[in-house]
Order: structure tokens, then C-alpha cells, then sequence
């Protein structure tokens, strides 16, 4: 096993559901299916129905992300040897790879703007992790030559958020064009989000004497760090239903926190119908009507 994944694993508290770690057979990898929901908000009270089951299989299938027109979901799939970027029409009901190359890539994400790209973590045979692009008419095109090795990345207009790997792992600002990036933040967590409708990034900090991901956002416009709120106990992944709306789990159940007010974590109304082992990553449609959901199959 190759430096940078070790240092993934030394970093991140759920190594196993992390977008860089590979392994040398697929029995190590965990099993995570992904399942997407409809979203209902009535009255304020959150609700998913129709469950779709678009990944299962004995593979490893995580990190979920809606296109620009919510016709497609990607996601990572790995069998254990290599890693590659798929994706599910909704149309169609058809599951593609959507390109098998040498490099394993991992956590695809629309770039804003540029509704035919997408960027994604390349790593090379020699433990290099580097931010790429892709589209259709260009291929692959390296973003970022001197920033590695990156484990996450979330975008904001033309400028990005990285989770770069090291001792400690560091929340990394810069833009596209640049070569260089902005420490803002260390011993941060996997999970960046773009909040909806702000120049801002949302990120955590794990603490060790309370064992809670602490949510923090990064102002783009005025350069500021803000604390919002603890995650639920055990849980690291979250997303945005909107830009006061946070959605995160807590092992089998979904919580739903609204901002400004004096409510705790709830659970969504009807998540008792549905038997998950364990909720990991969250991904939510762009017209907000769709939830992915990434949970362990045992």
C-alpha cells in the first residue's frame, strides 16, 4: 500500500468510506450501495418516498454527485483493484461507466459554469493524487500541478475548496488558474459542501474531547471562518437541503437541523421504514426533489 493512502488512513476516522483509499483486493473494501430517494417537505416536515436502488453490487459504489440538470448521478465504484467514475441516467434507467482508464479517479463534481465538466481526484500508479477535469470535447486536463496530494474538493463559482493531505490535513483555498493555494483551516474532515445561494464553503473539525465533527463555513467574499454547529455524535457527512437546511445521519437514521432556530437534530419522518446498516455520504438533486443516500450493505 502506497504512502499517500496511508497517511489517508492515519487522517480520516472511517478510512474505509474515504475517496483515496484503495486496497490490494476487494474483499478489504467496504460494501456501500447507494439508494435515491424523492424528497417531500410539507409543512416544514421533511420526508423521502420511493426509494430507487441504482447501485448494488458486491462492489465498493460511494460518493454520490447530481449533474447540472439532475438527469444524471455520478459516483465512484471500485472493485477493489481499480477505481473509476460511473454514472445513472434517470431517463434511461441505465447504469455506464462513464470512462475506464489506468488512473483510478474518485469524487466527481460538476464544475459550476461548465455544465459538460467535471472534476475529480486522479491517482496514479505512483501514489500521486492531483485535481483533474474532464469534458467531452477536451478529454482530461491537470488543474493543479503543484497541490497534492488532495483527498476532497468542493466548488464555489471559479474557486475551490481542497482537503489536502498531510500532517495535519488542511482546508486549501484557491482558484481556477492558480497554482498555488491558501491554508485556511487544519485536521479538518472529508465532507465539503457548497452552501446553496452564498459565496461559501462548509467543512468540519473533528474534537477529540467531545468526538464530534464541528460544522464551520468559509466566507468567500470576506476571507472568514464561522462555527455553526456539532454534527450528530459518530456522524462526519452532511449536505445542504438549502441554505439554512443541513441534512446528516447519525448510523441508521437521517437528522434534519434548520438554522436560526432553537431545533435540535430531528429525525426525518418516515426513516424507520427503510433499514439501512449504515448512512454514510449525502448528496441532494440540484432541484432539491432527490436524495442520494450511501449506506453500508452487510
Amino acid at each position: 500500500m502506497q504512502a499517500p493512502i496511508l497517511r489517508l488512513i492515519k487522517y480520516i476516522s472511517w478510512a474505509l468510506l474515504a475517496a483515496c483509499c484503495l486496497s490490494s483486493s476487494a474483499e478489504t473494501l467496504p460494501n456501500f450501495d447507494i439508494v435515491v430517494f424523492n424528497l417531500a417537505n410539507n409543512d416544514d416536515e421533511l420526508s423521502i418516498e420511493q426509494p430507487q436502488l441504482i447501485a448494488q453490487s458486491k462492489a465498493y459504489e460511494n460518493q454520490p454527485f447530481f449533474s447540472t440538470d439532475d438527469s444524471q448521478l455520478y459516483f465512484t465504484k471500485s472493485d477493489g483493484k481499480q477505481t473509476d467514475i460511473w454514472q445513472w441516467s434517470f431517463s434511461q434507467n441505465r447504469l455506464q461507466s462513464l470512462f475506464n482508464t489506468e488512473p483510478s479517479e474518485y469524487s466527481p463534481t460538476v464544475i459550476p459554469g461548465l455544465a459538460d465538466s467535471i472534476s475529480m481526484i486522479r491517482q496514479d500508479k505512483d501514489g500521486t493524487q492531483k485535481l483533474w477535469q474532464f469534458s467531452n470535447k477536451k478529454g482530461f486536463n491537470l488543474l493543479f500541478n503543484s497541490i497534492e496530494p488532495i483527498g476532497y474538493h468542493a466548488w464555489s463559482q471559479n474557486q475551490v475548496a481542497l482537503f489536502v493531505l498531510g500532517e495535519p490535513s488542511t482546508l486549501q483555498i484557491t482558484q481556477r488558474g492558480n497554482d498555488g493555494a491558501v491554508v485556511i483551516d487544519k485536521n479538518i474532515g472529508r465532507c465539503l459542501q457548497k452552501r446553496p445561494d452564498f459565496h461559501q464553503i462548509s467543512y468540519t473539525v473533528y474534537h477529540d474531547d467531545t468526538k464530534k465533527h464541528e460544522l464551520k463555513i468559509y466566507d468567500f467574499n470576506t476571507k472568514s471562518v464561522s462555527s455553526i454547529i456539532e454534527l450528530p455524535s459518530e456522524a462526519q457527512d452532511y449536505t445542504w437541503l438549502s441554505k439554512d437546511v443541513l441534512l446528516s445521519s447519525e448510523r441508521e437514521k437521517l437528522l434534519v437541523y434548520r438554522l436560526n432556530t432553537n431545533q435540535k437534530w430531528v429525525p426525518v419522518k418516515n426513516i424507520s421504514q427503510f433499514k439501512f446498516n449504515q448512512i454514510s455520504r449525502l448528496a441532494v438533486s440540484n432541484k432539491k426533489d432527490k436524495l442520494a443516500v450511501v449506506f453500508e450493505n452487510n
